[in-house]
Formats: structure tokens, sequence, C-alpha cells
């Protein structure tokens, strides 16, 4: 992977956001937690954990992760893939990194480029995106915990699309439930659409690699938690001037 491939600058320093626009997202983000969870919990008792190959076509696999693209007529629709499979490691891995104020839950504003097939050509624009980041855990009626992870595209004034890249548009979501140690159940399904002028079956490509991605989030949510955990060691003391609630924060790159 090129060094260039994330980039850390962030182009919208002055994005704020006010008590109206975080409320309205916690909104957007509870609507989204509601639907799709009722989409996983059906996979898994009312589907047994088979996907409809009439519907469904495999594309991609990594280690006992699968990702298929919804079977279309048209060329001209936006690809939906699905993920499902297992990861290693522990659901408190691929959730949200902790807060005082809410253990376990967040919501992050992000800005993020990556480039697509055929970049290194110079003919194809790198793409970037603005996208709301949510995680949270949620139960089964039986009990289960499970850790869900958001990614959709928004757009505020302040974020216009940058001269030297093409603004796409994402919206992913994610599950993971431990089935035992070390074990942990995913499924994750949405769309990832780069923009401007490209193959249908590179946008796939853009898509699939995106859920594969979920690997990182384990190793990821390891190092952010051992890096909290002796951060509020040493801070624990300026947790009685902080306000509790849910509150929304922005950043940049790919984290």
């Amino acid at each position: 992977m090129a060094k260039d491939r994330f980039v850390n600058a962030n182009p919208y320093p002055e994005l704020k956001v006010s008590d109206e626009e975080c409320l309205q997202l916690i909104e957007l983000v509870n609507g989204f937690v509601a639907d799709h969870f009722q989409k996983y919990e059906d996979f898994v008792v009312v589907d047994k954990h088979q996907v409809d190959d009439q519907r469904w076509k495999l594309v991609r696999s990594k280690d006992n992760q699968h990702v298929y693209a919804e079977r279309s007529k048209s060329k001209d629709d936006i690809p939906v893939v699905l993920s499902v499979g297992t990861l290693v490691g522990d659901v408190d891995d691929v959730t949200p990194q902790p807060s005082a104020e809410e253990p376990f839950r967040s919501l992050i504003i992000k800005w993020m480029t990556i480039d697509v097939p055929l970049q290194s050509t110079s003919l194809v624009k790198s793409r970037d995106f603005v996208y709301i980041e949510a995680t949270g855990i949620v139960h089964f009626a039986n009990g289960d915990r499970v850790g869900y992870h958001l990614l959709h595209s928004i757009d505020f004034p302040q974020t216009k699309p940058l001269s030297n890249m093409i603004r796409g548009n994402l919206s992913v979501f994610g599950f993971f439930r431990q089935l035992e140690h070390n074990a942990i159940d995913l499924y994750a399904s949405g769309t990832v659409v780069p923009g401007g002028k490209i193959a249908r079956f590179l946008s796939i490509q853009v898509a699939a690699e995106a859920l594969l991605s979920a690997t990182n989030y384990v190793h990821c949510g390891q190092m952010k938690k051992l890096s909290w955990m002796l951060q509020h060691r040493h801070s624990a003391f300026q947790l009685q001037h902080q306000q509790r609630g849910e509150k929304c924060t922005t950043s940049s790159g790919w984290k």
C-alpha cells in the first residue's frame, strides 16, 4: 500500500457542529441502527446465516469473511454488497473507543481520501468522503451483546468537494457478535459509490475492499482501548469537569 493512499491533513479545520445538528445526527444514527439491526437479527434467527445465492453473488473472500454483490439486471444500479463470516478477536475490540461520558457509544464526523483501481495510471482521480462514523452496543432479544459500526456520507456547507478529488458516497453498516472465545460473528452491508464515471465492477471492488477491512477494526480497537486505559489512569481527576451525554466530534484521515 502506497504511503499516500490515506491522507491525514484536514482540509476542513473550520467545521463546527451545533448542538441542534448533533441531535439530528444522533436521531439519524438511531434510525439506521433500528433498521439494520432488524435485518441482522433476521439473518441470524430466520435465515440461519444462509446467504440467498439467487440474490447475492460471491465476489471476494478473506480468511473466514466473504463478500457478496447483489445481483442486478441493470448496470446503472448502485452496487449493494454484503459481508458475512467470522473474525478472530473479541467484540470489545471492535466497539467504540471508550470515553468517560459514554463508554460504549461514539459519533464522529470524518473525512477520508482513498485511491481507486487504476489510480496509479493518473487516469483516475482520488476519491474522498465526508461521513459520520457511529459505534455502539445493542442487544438481541435473548440478551446477546452486539456491537455496531456505521459509516454514512453526510454533507455540510463547510465541506464542499475539493478541486483535485471526486466526492464519493458511502453507507455501510456492520454488526459484530461474540460467538465463543476469540470468535466474532460478522454481518455488514451497504454501498460505496466512488463518484464520477466508473464501471460498476470497479465500484464493487472498492466496496468489497472496504468491507474486508473489518479485520483491521480488531487490531485498531485493541490499540485504542490500550491507549485510552493508559490515558485514563493519569487523567481521572479531570472527569469531574466533563458533562455527561453523547457528543459529536470531528476528525480526518482513516482510523
